[in-house]
């Protein structure tokens, strides 16, 4: 897999990161989150287009072996439970 779509999976950190902007900055930027979604993700997607390029068969396996999907998803486990417990204190 390219580097690049590689490195597309963090772009999932960016939301919890603007969330914590938002509220450490308060008043207006508490909408960049929600402008980020629904202007900048919206625009992207329309200009980038639709990738109908899948992994082959052969190559699933040893994709999904690679330990940087993993880590990438241990990572946003982590991030969602510091989410979570956040908001109870």
């Amino acid at each position: 897999m390219k580097f690049i779509k590689k490195l597309g999976f963090f772009t999932a950190f960016i939301l919890p990161a603007l969330a914590v902007v938002g509220f450490y900055q308060g008043g207006w930027w508490n909408y960049l989150t929600v402008a980020f979604v629904f202007i900048v993700i919206t625009t992207v997607d329309f200009l980038t287009g639709l990738d109908a390029k899948n992994i082959s068969d052969e190559n699933l396996y040893l994709v999904s072996e690679e330990i940087y999907y993993r880590l990438v998803t241990y990572l946003w486990t982590f991030i969602q439970l510091g989410f979570c417990y956040g908001h109870f204190m």
